[in-house]
Formats: C-alpha cells, sequence, structure tokens
C-alpha cells in the first residue's frame, strides 16, 4: 500500500517508559512515546510537558540537555523531537527542564490525536556510569 501523504511514519513505541539500554560513545540511542488525548472542549487543547529535573544518576553526574537544537553523535547530551499534526516545538530537538513547554495543541474537538515523541540521547565516552533517570510530567489544558 502507499502512503496517504507526505508525512507518514511508522514507529515502533516503546510504551509509556522511554528507555535506552545500554549506550555507547559511538552510537546515540532513540526511544519513541507518543500521546493520545480525546476531549469534548469546543476550543481544542494544549499538551505540555516538563521534567523533575536532570536526567541524572541518584548521585550527581548529569547528562545535559541539548542546547543547539540536535542531539549529535559523540557529544554528551540528552533531548526530545515531536512529531504529527497537531504537534508544536517541532524542527529541532529540544531538552527537557523544569519549566513548561507545549509540545501540541488543536482549536478543534480531539478524537484520538496523537503526536510521536522521540526521545534522543548521546554520551561522550568520559561519562560515568550509572543508572539515570528523570520523571517527565505531561499537562493538559482544555481551551473552553
Amino acid at each position: 500500500a502507499l502512503p496517504a501523504g507526505g508525512d507518514d511514519f511508522v514507529y515502533r513505541l516503546e510504551g509509556v517508559s522511554p528507555e535506552f539500554g545500554i549506550l555507547s560513545a559511538t552510537t546515540g540511542k532513540t526511544s519513541e512515546t507518543f500521546t493520545s488525548i480525546i476531549t469534548n472542549a469546543e476550543n481544542g487543547y494544549t499538551i505540555y510537558v516538563n521534567s523533575d529535573g536532570d536526567f541524572r544518576t541518584s548521585g550527581t553526574a548529569v547528562i545535559g540537555a541539548v542546547s543547539d537544537g540536535a542531539v549529535t553523535v559523540g557529544s554528551e547530551e540528552y533531548g526530545v523531537r515531536v512529531f504529527g499534526t497537531t504537534a508544536t516545538s517541532t524542527g529541532s530537538d529540544f531538552g527537557l527542564s523544569t519549566s513548561t513547554r507545549a509540545i501540541q495543541e488543536s482549536t478543534n474537538v480531539a478524537d484520538d490525536d496523537r503526536i510521536v515523541l522521540i526521545y534522543k540521547i548521546s554520551i561522550s565516552p568520559s561519562v560515568a556510569a550509572g543508572i539515570y533517570s528523570q520523571k517527565v510530567f505531561y499537562t493538559v489544558t482544555p481551551n473552553f
């Protein structure tokens, strides 16, 4: 079958918890999740994302948030990119922080609107070994 449009993609989703597994300085890793929203809010909605802080170990080691718009193999950085017809903040990778950022919005009633979030990570050879984690929060605001 042929794709229905020019922006059709297929992603292997990792569910609700992105996981990178064992990292190497010679290759980057990605993990895909998605949002799915159904609402009867007549004027649509906005979905925001933020985190509880840096991507870190239980100690002091941190993998910094991407700051130049692209997670680059060999650099030590972590970020997210969003795709979809209702996605905002598209076109570049962005870091997650305690500040909220709009990632999806619509001005219409939503019947299973979805976007894909691609979490990306790259490490340098000097990154500290450990189990890194970060809590990510999604907030939906209806527009009545």
